[in-house]
């Protein structure tokens, strides 16, 4: 059966999702439920009508943004991206996709991070460090990157980072180690919190339909 996810005005309900590799995955779990974004990131378009659904492409890390604004009513985004926007969004369905974790490293000479130290953090997360900073009495200097944190303790930027790694290899690579788990990281999706009571009917289809799916 086909779903049919329009308010009752007719109008198509909105989904925000990330650009890049992650397409490839979401295409194929949205497909077992009858939506085809497949052509959705194949060309330079950022806005698709897909008659049931209009799709806008953004960057992973707005789409927290995109979905409490209101300019989507429902949206993809990591657990990291999620907890680092703060944003007051419904969370009703844990993908099980692009998995990973939150972790510290750093390079092996250096000792564990201990409260009466001071130190510095290099990390695109400056709230997900903060908060691990707090809940540990540390203190510390923390600094946003937006290129490869891993550099930062390479070159005495910083003594530790806070990022996602998914096996390891690129902390390896670069000589760093993993002394703290933080928490683990998957795709969710997310809805604004107006849509779901205007909207609850047909979102709730969608997400009962693809929570049958999941794998």
């Amino acid at each position: 059966m086909g779903m049919k996810p329009r308010d009752p005005s007719g109008r198509p309900l909105t989904l925000a999702l990330p650009k890049g590799r992650i397409l490839e995955v979401l295409a194929e779990i949205f497909g077992r439920v009858g939506l085809d974004i497949s052509k959705v990131g194949k060309d330079r378009k950022l806005v698709y009508d897909l008659g049931r659904f209009v799709v806008i492409l953004v960057r992973a890390s707005d789409v927290p943004t995109y979905v409490a604004g209101g300019a989507a009513d429902i949206g993809v985004a990591g657990y990291d991206v999620l907890k680092e926007s703060d944003t007051d969004l419904f969370q009703p369905l844990d993908l099980q996709i692009a998995k990973c974790r939150m972790i510290v490293a750093k390079q092996e000479a250096t000792p564990l991070p201990a409260a009466r130290d001071h130190f510095r953090i290099a990390t695109k997360y400056p709230r997900t460090a903060k908060e691990w900073v707090e809940e540990n009495n540390y203190t510390a200097d923390i600094m946003k990157l937006s290129g490869s944190v891993e550099l930062g303790p390479l070159v005495g930027l910083a003594d530790y980072i806070v990022d996602i790694t998914e096996t390891g290899s690129t902390l390896k690579a670069n000589g760093l180690t993993e002394c703290e788990h933080l928490f683990d990281i998957s795709s969710r999706l997310v809805v604004n919190r107006s849509s779901w009571h205007l909207h609850k009917k047909e979102i709730n289809s969608l997400i009962t339909k693809l929570a049958r799916k999941i794998k």
